[in-house]
């Protein structure tokens, strides 16, 4: 009588030590796959932000008096990052001044690019 229970309890111990690492191993994969979708959201915002800030410095730029179609100082931009001015005339109580639109896109490789983009007021002399 003593040989069956011990079978049978071998049994039960092997489906426990299977469950275990059946348990073990699907934690394992759903924290790697929250780590995996944390990274990518986290650079996701850094490209953005380096965006927003990389427009809103030219816009500044601008506003100091640089000329609407130069770049920022070599060095000034992280890699990836491109600019593109947009100056209209102002109307109406804005007349004086141009609406200056900077465009700041971000691209990383094998991910769709951020495009942010800034705008405001300013004195620019190349106004159309």
């Amino acid at each position: 009588m003593h040989g069956r229970y011990r079978q049978r309890a071998r049994g039960i111990l092997i489906v426990e030590v299977a469950v275990s690492l059946f348990v073990i191993a699907l934690l394992t994969v759903l924290t790697m796959s929250t780590i995996m979708h944390f990274t990518k959201t986290r650079a996701h915002y850094a490209r953005s932000q380096a965006a927003a800030w990389a427009a809103e410095a030219q816009l500044q730029r601008l506003r100091a008096g640089a000329p609407a179609d130069s770049l920022p100082p070599e060095g000034a931009l992280p890699d990836g990052i491109t600019l593109a001015v947009r100056v209209t005339p102002g109307t109406g109580d804005w007349a004086e001044l141009s609406l200056v639109c900077v465009r700041a896109t971000a691209a990383a490789r094998h991910e769709r690019p951020v495009v942010e983009e800034v705008c405001g007021y300013a004195l620019v002399e190349d106004a159309p």
